[in-house]
């Protein structure tokens, strides 16, 4: 193989290649946000995301290809198992078909067993080439998820629709916890993830979490991140709505910052039916992937799957 395989640490100042590379390898790819060197150095420094664990292959001093790893405990079937996170495969359409995402593929599958890891998960378009080529590398589907979209609700702001004071993190941490304890899919959100997530994003993707608050009490949340996203062949400025909690939770979509809205749920969620009837529509599709290197994680998924939550920014970059 004419090319060098090594870690990010050992490749040095990337950021700028791998924008390119992502915006050759996703330019038509639905549901892509608009790639820049702030915002891959942000998805950079998500915790976990070491530049040690991630690949890239190298043609001469050029970045060819490229797989990035996070390392966070999920839940899968009920336990709550080290795994290891892949995003951001991509090959650049000139050096396409000599097995370089195969080979990346692999070394960051060995070194995650080296690691200790339980499992490997990763999301994809379920109608695309990629799709089969993971399960040829033995991930199995585990949840069949929707994007939905389109014009924010029109309806009246809840009383008592406030953003959240600093103060109130840790309560609203613990409440989101709680919120999706059972699904599959969820990492605990500690203070270094609510703090990368919300508190220290590119000036260009802001996020914004909103309560609803009655009687001093909280009684719902969700969080927006603004962003731009290809959908239907078009860039769109929009709000991605995520972590929402509480039984009122959907309403405040009408507090998105944006005129546009979407939100990603398993098709399995109760939630789906209710955002379709407000109004937004599927956009698009992706399915929840994983590998097991553990009996744990074996035994895991032989479990009847729980409904997923979908970690917005391996999904869309959110």
């Amino acid at each position: 193989m004419p090319y060098r395989i090594c870690t990010h640490a050992e490749a040095g100042d990337i950021i700028g290649q791998l924008v390119e590379l992502g915006r050759a390898a996703f330019a038509e790819y639905e549901g892509a946000p608009r790639l820049d060197p702030d915002m891959k150095r942000w998805f950079l420094s998500r915790p976990g995301c070491e530049p040690r664990r991630c690949l890239v292959a190298l043609d001469g001093d050029s970045v060819v290809a490229n797989v990035l790893v996070t390392v966070q405990s999920v839940q899968l079937g009920g336990d709550l198992l080290p795994c290891g996170i892949v995003d951001s495969v991509a090959t650049h359409p000139a050096h396409q078909r000599k097995g370089l995402a195969r080979e990346l593929m692999t070394r960051a599958h060995d070194a995650m067993q080296d690691e200790g890891l339980d499992a490997a998960l990763l999301y994809t378009n379920p109608a695309g080439h990629a799709y089969r080529f993971y399960e040829g590398l033995g991930y199995v589907t585990r949840a069949r998820l929707v994007l939905v979209g389109g014009s924010r609700p029109t309806h009246a702001r809840l009383e008592g629709t406030r953003r959240i004071r600093s103060e109130e993190e840790p309560a609203i941490r613990e409440l989101i916890n709680a919120e999706y304890a059972e699904h599959d899919g969820f990492a605990p959100i500690d203070e270094a993830l609510w703090r990368w997530h919300r508190l220290e994003r590119p000036t260009g993707m802001p996020a914004a979490t909103y309560v609803v608050e009655r009687d001093g009490r909280t009684v719902a949340v969700a969080t927006f991140a603004e962003m731009e996203m290809l959908l239907s062949g078009r860039q769109r400025r929009l709000s991605i709505a995520s972590d929402l909690a509480g039984p009122e939770s959907l309403d405040l979509l009408c507090a998105a910052p944006t005129e546009h809205v979407a939100l990603l749920l398993d098709e399995r969620a109760p939630e789906l039916q209710r955002c379709l009837d407000a109004g937004l529509q599927q956009q698009m599709g992706e399915a929840a992937m994983v590998l097991p290197f553990s009996d744990r994680a074996g035994a895991a998924l032989e479990r009847p799957p729980n409904i997923w939550y979908v970690m917005v920014e391996s999904v869309v970059g959110a």
